[in-house]
């Protein structure tokens, strides 16, 4: 993902429940030499993103967090669906700089 490196680029939320705020962390890397300061611009309403730190230094590493907010999900959604998390704040293409997110609601 240009100057970003992801350990891995799904997510699975599995057996997800009404008032759960289940998170999923992937470690990262800034391999360039600027600073990162990655966010989403398009993101569902049950969606959240950030990294920890929120700025990562050239040589740094940083956990992606991705939040699902339960109860903002659509009551008319399938109990499993998919949805792409284009990240910004990086030099690349957007299909190499997408996380896809898995949700398996109960």
């Amino acid at each position: 993902m240009g100057d970003l490196r992801l350990k891995q680029s799904k997510v699975i939320f599995d057996e997800v429940k009404a008032g759960m705020h289940p998170e999923a962390r992937i470690l990262c890397g800034n391999s360039g030499k600027k600073p990162l300061h990655i966010s989403s611009l398009v993101l569902p309403q049950y969606a959240q993103v950030k990294t920890e730190p929120a700025v990562i230094a050239p040589g740094d590493e940083a956990d992606l967090v991705i939040t699902l907010l339960v109860d903002k999900i659509p009551p008319m959604m399938k109990p499993s669906f998919t949805f792409p998390i284009i990240l910004e704040g990086v030099d690349a293409k957007p299909s190499d700089r997408t996380v896809t997110v898995i949700v398996n609601r109960n």
